[in-house]
């Protein structure tokens, strides 16, 4: 099976994707957060859903793509994006770094692994 199809190129998309929502999101400045999340009307908090989901995709397609990668080692990629996010927010105005942030980056990284498992699992089952 040739490895550069486009159902193996997905997760790389899904990662750069997630990579990218997560670092405009994490830097933009307060007011505009706040304004932007007002205009959205959602009925949950925006920062901490997106840390949790955005983390959970990095995770999953860092898994996918690299499945010879440990879990040690995907886990701290992720994780290393995240804290440097969170330490860049000390230079944008109205925003601060956040410890509860990080902690729902480990969560939805931690979700991530298990549904890209899941996820292959799945798949060999399906193709049997």
């Amino acid at each position: 099976m040739p490895t550069d199809t486009p159902a193996n190129r997905w997760p790389l998309w899904l990662l750069g994707l997630a990579l990218l929502t997560f670092l405009a999101g994490g830097l933009i400045p307060g007011a505009l957060r706040a304004a932007i999340e007002q205009r959205l009307h959602l009925p949950f908090a925006v920062p901490p859903v997106a840390h949790f989901l955005l983390s959970g995709a990095m995770a999953a397609g860092l898994r996918w793509c690299r499945p010879c990668w440990p879990l040690a080692v995907v886990l701290m990629v992720v994780l290393t994006i995240g804290g440097l996010a969170e330490l860049a927010q000390v230079w944008v105005p109205g925003r601060q770094p956040s410890w509860g942030d990080l902690g729902l980056d480990v969560a939805g990284a931690l979700a991530g692994l298990v549904a890209a498992a899941s996820a292959r699992r799945l798949g060999a089952f399906i193709a049997r």
